[in-house]
Parts: structure tokens; C-alpha cells; sequence
């Protein structure tokens, strides 16, 4: 009598995530090239993304669509050697996911340092200019305060003025440091934090994440079929796409700022344990997907086997 399988087994447990996912083409390869290309040379054949996507239910020509508007947008940069293309992150994709990478591969949450970056937009700065600052400042995790102040918890005085001189507003905007001395200024705080940030939407996030990863943890951990490394790749793509959607939104404030049992902390806690469970395996799919054009691609760099291991390498304590 053959040996009865494992209710849900490895192999099921891929169909169960995506079924639970919001997975968008674009956003899905700028994950693909900042987690597994990036660190192996960051270039990479489009048939090798094609090919690593693929299982996630993105199909060719929806890839090669996606890619060709990446391109467009300046987050790709593209090169040909014969019929073949390659592409790699642009020096603008590759900051935008570096800017990232520090609070994704973060292996704690720093102490707050009771510091503030406030940005005061003067009456100079004005329509399409005025909307840019304030999103970029927004994907920073600035929150408006009013029409004309954006703040930040945390020492982020250098990144706010990279905002503000890329957009050319040195001229109508202010970038200042402050701190509330009085250890009774903690609860005005809270409150103005839950009037300028979407906290509840992001709990809502956070739990959905929780429900859908920490259910891939519990099927690993009782099971006894082994996982494929192909297999490793693709649930370790959804978890850091996942983990990163919600990053973007979520302002990275100070646990001392936050609820109390805020669901951030467990799943930055939950992401970690499940990489350093899916990297290994992972990395051996990767060396049978990835191609340049020099041939097969170089092994991860060392400091990926740092991710959720080292430092946040955030520009201060948050």
C-alpha cells in the first residue's frame, strides 16, 4: 500500500498563496531584479525572467510587455547581444530599490531617537512641482501635517533634501530637525500619528500578510515532502513582493508611536524566519534560471547573506 501524502503538501502550497495575492506584472519584476538579480551581476536575459515569473501565473507576453514599459519609464535598461535581450536596473531603479532594501532586509527595528524631519513647503512651490515633492516625500514615509508641513519620526534630514534638490525646490522649501523634550508630549503625539498616517489600513495589510505567510511557515514546518528549489524561488519572490507592497505605505514609526500590539512587528518577524528558510534552496533554482551575457550568472554577493541578519543600514534610527 503506498504511503499515504501529506494533506497539504509543498507543491499545493504556491496555488494557495497566489490565490490570496494582488500580484502586478511591473511590480512583480522590479522584485525579481532587486532580490535575485541585483545581488548576481543585476543583469539578467529576458528569457530568464520569463522563465522565473512564469510559475507565478505571469505569462510571456504579459512579461515581455511589462519589461518593454520598464524600460520606457527608466526603471530597465535594456542591451542586445544577437536575438537575445538583456536588462538590467537603471541607476533610478536600482536607488529606488536600495532605498528600500535597508527596511526590507532589516533585521530589527532601531530605537527612536525622540528626533523629527519636518519639510515646510513655502507658497513658491506650486502645482505639478509642489504634488512631485510631496509624493516622493509620501513614498518616504512623510505624512502631511497640513497643506505646507510634511514630517517624518526619525533623523532623515539628508534624504529630504535629495527630494527637495532633485526637484529643483532648494528655493521653496525648508528642511528642519526637532524633538519634544517633555516625555508627556508622547500622547499628543500618538494622536496627531493617528490623524496623519492610515494605521488602520496598514494593521488591515499586515494581518492579511500574516494570515497568508504565516500559513506557508506552519505548512513547512509539517511537512515532511521536500521542497523543491524552483519551487523555494517562487514562494520566496511572493513573500518579499508581498512584504514590499506594504513597506511603500507603511511610514516606518517608532514602536512608541505605535499601537499596542502592532502587526508590523510580527511580520517583519515572520518574513525573516521564512527568507532565511527559503534563501538557500532558492539560490540554487536562481543558479539554473539566471544567464547574462557573459553566460550563466555569478553567485549572490556575500552581503545577501546578511539579509535580515546585519544591521538596517537606515540613515539613523527611525
Amino acid at each position: 500500500m503506498a504511503a499515504s501524502q501529506p494533506p497539504n503538501p509543498p507543491s499545493a502550497l504556491l496555488a494557495r498563496v497566489l490565490e490570496q495575492t494582488e500580484l502586478r506584472a511591473k511590480s512583480a519584476i522590479v522584485t525579481a531584479f532587486g532580490d535575485v538579480v541585483l545581488p548576481r551581476g543585476g543583469s539578467t536575459w529576458l528569457g530568464s525572467v520569463i522563465r522565473m515569473l512564469e510559475p507565478l501565473g505571469i505569462g510571456e507576453r504579459v512579461v515581455r510587455t511589462a519589461v518593454f514599459r520598464l524600460a520606457q519609464d527608466g526603471t530597465l535598461t535594456a542591451s542586445q547581444r544577437g536575438r537575445r535581450s538583456f536588462y538590467a536596473l537603471t541607476e533610478i531603479g536600482r536607488s529606488a530599490f536600495e532605498r528600500a532594501e535597508s527596511r526590507i532586509y532589516a533585521s530589527a527595528v532601531s530605537a527612536w531617537s525622540g528626533d523629527w524631519t519636518l519639510v515646510i513647503l513655502t507658497g513658491g512651490l506650486s502645482g505639478a512641482r509642489r504634488d512631485a515633492v510631496r509624493q516622493d516625500l509620501g513614498w518616504m514615509g512623510f505624512a502631511g501635517l497640513s497643506s505646507g508641513i510634511m514630517a517624518r519620526a526619525g533623523s532623515h534630514v539628508t534624504s529630504a533634501e535629495r527630494i527637495v534638490r532633485e526637484h529643483k525646490a532648494s528655493g521653496q522649501a525648508v528642511v528642519l530637525s526637532a524633538r519634544a523634550d517633555d516625555p508627556d508630549a508622547l500622547t499628543p503625539m500618538r494622536s496627531l500619528v493617528a490623524d496623519a498616517w492610515p494605521l488602520e489600513d496598514l494593521a488591515r495589510d499586515y494581518a492579511a500578510f500574516l494570515s497568508v505567510f504565516g500559513d506557508v511557515r506552519k505548512r513547512l514546518e509539517h511537512t515532511e515532502e521536500p521542497l523543491e528549489p524552483s519551487l523555494a524561488l517562487s514562494l520566496r519572490l511572493l513573500l518579499i513582493h508581498g512584504y514590499r507592497r506594504i513597506l511603500l505605505k507603511d511610514p516606518d514609526l517608532p514602536v512608541a508611536l505605535l499601537p499596542a500590539g502592532w502587526p508590523g512587528t510580527s511580520a517583519r518577524t515572520l518574513t525573516s524566519e521564512l527568507y532565511k528558510t527559503l534563501a538557500p534552496l532558492s539560490e540554487a533554482a536562481a543558479d539554473k534560471l539566471l544567464e547574462t551575457e557573459d553566460g550563466p550568472a555569478p553567485p549572490p554577493t556575500p552581503a545577501t547573506s546578511l539579509r535580515f541578519r546585519g544591521g538596517d543600514g537606515q540613515e539613523s534610527a527611525a
